[in-house]
């Protein structure tokens, strides 16, 4: 079986809300048996029982499917890392539980990076996150390529927030090719996911990251973003 030639990073701490964001992504992609959907869930958010038949029993059949529990820091960063350490494909893309795809995601990024798919580029899609977007990548999208130079898809020090936009700072300042694709590729975010099951005010996780966390988080960038500046 050849490689596949994109991979899904999706980092999980819910046990189901996941199963809707596979399906999103299956359902809009062209041609998914080109696909590997990479699920990393939290092991502390899991039954120790469940298996990958458990998973993906209900889920639509990718071409590629892989999961394994995150063996990395116990945060959204962490497990992101861990998706793309493992993944296969020459295109990674971040996912989340409350982030989905538009129709033709692969075909649209396919043309975007065509002639490309080995060199090292980043693709900047539109999140419709305020304006968030203007400034930073909040769900990156790179070739395999450039993510094997650098090492890592986030800085493990982070939990969640600011770890996007250290991204896209990092990958300005080691002078990848960066394709501005935000009136081309639009993704959504929607809070509590499509069927509204982890609202804000009742989902720890989101209140996880808005915390000390956050904080943490929030003072790492700085340092982070003073010493690229002096570089």
């Amino acid at each position: 079986m050849t490689e596949p030639l994109f991979s899904l990073l999706h980092p999980t701490v819910r046990p189901n809300a996941w199963k809707m964001a596979a399906d999103n992504w299956f359902t809009n992609a062209d041609h998914p048996e080109t696909v590997e959907y990479v699920l990393v869930p939290e092991k502390s958010a899991f039954p120790e029982d469940m298996d990958d038949w458990n998973f993906f029993a209900a889920m639509p059949s990718f071409g590629y499917k892989t999961v394994d529990f995150n063996q990395q820091a116990a945060s959204t960063v962490g497990g992101s890392n861990h998706a793309a350490a493992v993944a296969r494909g020459k295109v990674l893309i971040t996912l989340a539980d409350d982030f989905y795809s538009t129709p033709h995601w692969d075909t649209i990024i396919l043309g975007l990076l065509d002639g490309k798919l080995d060199q090292e580029v980043v693709v900047w899609p539109d999140t419709g996150i305020g304006g968030f977007d203007d400034h930073f990548i909040s769900l990156p999208i790179l070739t395999k390529a450039y993510y094997d130079r650098v090492g890592y898809l986030f800085w493990h020090e982070y939990s969640s927030y600011y770890a996007d936009a250290d991204f896209t700072e990092e990958a300005i300042k080691n002078g990848v090719e960066i394709i501005r694709a935000r009136d081309t590729l639009k993704l959504h975010h929607v809070r509590g996911g499509l069927d509204q099951s982890f609202p804000f005010d009742t989902d720890h996780h989101y209140l996880k990251h808005a915390g000390p966390a956050g904080v943490a988080d929030g003072n790492l960038y700085g340092r982070r973003h003073s010493e690229r500046e002096s570089r």
